[in-house]
């Protein structure tokens, strides 16, 4: 059975569903969405209510990041649940954000 192609946030489909971790899906996809928005870690941090540190570990990968923050951090950065279930199971379909 073949990879199936994910979209990425920002359109780039370059990456496989398998080959990349879940937790380092969804650090790239924060980071991305993050600054395409144009803001820094400290901002995206003061929108969701805690540390650039948890920020910057989450954007790296090495933070197992809580649901409450992911909860937090969705509609700051314009997620829904079906980019969620695409960025954690693989999941195709899943809208772009533009």
């Amino acid at each position: 059975m073949g990879a199936v192609t994910a979209s990425h946030i920002d359109g780039e489909e370059d990456e496989l569903v398998g080959e990349m971790p879940a937790m380092k899906r969804l650090a790239n996809v924060v980071r991305r969405a993050r600054t395409k928005k144009g803001w820094s870690q400290a901002n995206l941090a003061e929108f969701v209510a805690c540390s650039r540190d948890a920020i910057k570990r989450l954007e790296s990968g090495e933070l197992d990041v809580r649901c409450s923050l992911l909860f937090r951090i969705m509609p700051v950065l314009e997620l829904d649940e079906s980019d969620l279930k695409r960025i954690l199971f693989g999941q195709q379909g899943a809208r772009r954000v533009t």
